[in-house]
């Protein structure tokens, strides 16, 4: 019995941290896409604004694909760390 609620434990911490991990990722790409829209939007000349693209192409058109992907989820893994949260939770208070 009691190892099944160590192993419920380590699952919810588990899905918290990587829940959290998620949500960082998404903001730090948001704010990825940002710096590169405010560099190519205060490029003055042509040559300026292909400079923005070809220093980072990387950056620019996967992540756009991962992120609107990732906006549609978002709310899926929110709801996946508030119940890893409640579960955790739960689980420290049937032990004591």
């Amino acid at each position: 019995m009691e190892q099944t609620t160590i192993v419920k434990k380590i699952l919810y911490l588990t899905a918290i941290l990587l829940s959290l991990a998620m949500i960082w990722y998404f903001i730090w790409s948001w704010i990825t896409i940002v710096n590169i829209a405010i560099d190519y939007s205060t490029a003055l000349t042509t040559s300026d604004k292909a400079a923005v693209l070809e220093v980072r192409p990387h950056f620019y058109l996967p992540y756009l694909g991962i992120l609107i992907q990732f906006s549609l989820g978002f709310g899926y893994v929110v709801d996946w760390l508030t119940r890893a949260i409640i579960g955790f939770k739960n689980s420290l208070k049937k032990r004591s």
